[in-house]
């Protein structure tokens, strides 16, 4: 889901909605991923 975030210009809210999670879920999902050394943007 965290991936999903600006393929084909989703928002973080429509994936959110999309899978039925809050928007802050995601955004803690992409902070743990980065954290880890696991997620980056590009």
């Amino acid at each position: 889901m965290v991936s999903a975030v600006g393929i084909d210009g989703a928002t973080v809210t429509q994936v959110a909605q999309r899978h039925e999670v809050t928007r802050q879920q995601i955004y803690a999902w992409r902070h743990e991923l980065k954290r880890k050394g696991l997620w980056s943007p590009e």
